[in-house]
């Protein structure tokens, strides 16, 4: 389906948020997707990706891309039935970015259909390299708990233990929930630093100081 430009809503130029929305699902899709009329700035609509195109699409990295390239926070993306005044519903997908008044007309937050894992704020949106590394890292934790329970599985072939999982397989398999923002506990799996990389998930985040 051919690009729609879009460029002004409610008077204000949101070409540049559309043209990075389309550019970064293009670009993981190899094709062009159709943009809708959005009555609200700050929130572009787009056609819903179905099937092989939908699986290449992550959208926290999509929405960490857009906003390191836009330099506007991305809040929240979601699947719904888009609107029209003119023509039947079109099944769409939306990003919401940081802008005047996208909070109030509902598009900021949706805890049910939320797409991402978290905020994407352009001052601490992780690279590219970033997720390449999760994603390493999560490959390594699986492969890891499969050899501790061959391990277990020999052990209780020769009577030295019981069935229920070790210890280290519980800290280990809680290393399966890292987020990409772990950048120390994703480096230490990388170096196959378990006990580390389970010390790092687990710590507690610092309290803000006062003021901030």
């Amino acid at each position: 389906m051919a690009k729609k430009k879009i460029e002004l809503v409610n008077g204000m130029d949101q070409s540049n948020l559309e043209d990075a929305v389309l550019a970064a699902i293009e670009k993981r899709i190899g094709a062009p997707v159709a943009v809708f009329e959005s009555a609200n700035y700050g929130v572009v609509a787009i056609e819903r990706l179905t099937g092989r195109d939908a699986d290449r699409v992550d959208w926290d990295e999509v929405a960490a891309e857009l906003a390191r390239t836009t330099g506007v926070g991305v809040t929240c993306v979601a699947n719904c039935d888009w609107t029209f005044d003119d023509r039947p519903d079109e099944e769409a997908t939306y990003v919401a970015f940081a802008c005047p008044g996208v909070e109030a007309a509902g598009y900021a937050h949706d805890e049910y259909r939320d797409l991402l894992s978290d905020d994407y704020d352009p001052a601490t949106a992780p690279s590219q390299q970033d997720f390449d590394n999760l994603k390493k890292a999560q490959r390594i934790v699986k492969e890891y708990l499969i050899e501790l329970d061959g391990r277990r599985g020999k052990l209780i072939a020769a009577g030295k233990s019981d069935a229920a999982p070790t210890d280290e397989m519980v800290d280990v398999e809680e290393l399966k929930k890292l987020l990409v923002t772990e950048r120390d506990a994703v480096k230490a799996v990388l170096e196959l630093d378990f006990a580390r990389a389970i010390a790092l998930s687990a710590k507690e985040p610092e309290a803000p100081a006062p003021g901030m």
